[in-house]
């Protein structure tokens, strides 16, 4: 990810922590807008600090764009979750989907990812389908993208 690009995901991000913005997650209930602000909106600053710290830790180039569109995507599918969904890490784990999809190597990724979307659909709070619908979503695409490259 370009450093650009981290920068202005976390400007965005602090700013509408911090301004205390009328935005708010999506659910089943929301219209249209939260779909497509949701990642940028954070629960706490713990839960922003952890999505940023994995965003400035990814040294590989990946696709902001096609993983924000996968985001926006799977926000319409079905959920289990409650409660509105917000943050970044929807959009982080459809990139590193697209980043494992290039290699064609499928049960590298799912050792890879697996793991850590099970754990996060254990803990109370955490939209775990979301994170797995964006997993697998930029899998497919990037792996169908190179096949018919």
């Amino acid at each position: 990810v370009d450093v650009r690009v981290k920068l202005l995901l976390t400007t965005l991000s602090i700013v509408l922590l911090t301004a205390g913005s009328r935005l708010e997650g999506f659910s089943a209930h929301s219209g249209l807008l939260p779909h497509f602000t949701y990642s940028f909106l954070h629960a706490n600053v713990w839960h922003i600090a952890a999505n940023l710290f994995v965003l400035w830790g990814v040294r590989q180039r990946m696709n902001v764009a096609v993983g924000y569109a996968i985001v926006v995507a799977a926000s319409w599918m079905p959920m289990l979750a409650d409660k509105p969904t917000v943050g970044m890490s929807g959009m982080l784990l459809a990139m590193f989907g697209i980043m494992w999809g290039k290699t064609g190597r499928w049960k590298e990724y799912l050792k890879a990812g697996m793991p850590v979307i099970l754990i996060m659909m254990l803990i109370p709070n955490i939209n775990g389908l979301l994170h797995l619908y964006c997993y697998i979503l930029g899998f497919v695409f990037s792996f169908l993208r190179v096949k018919v490259s």
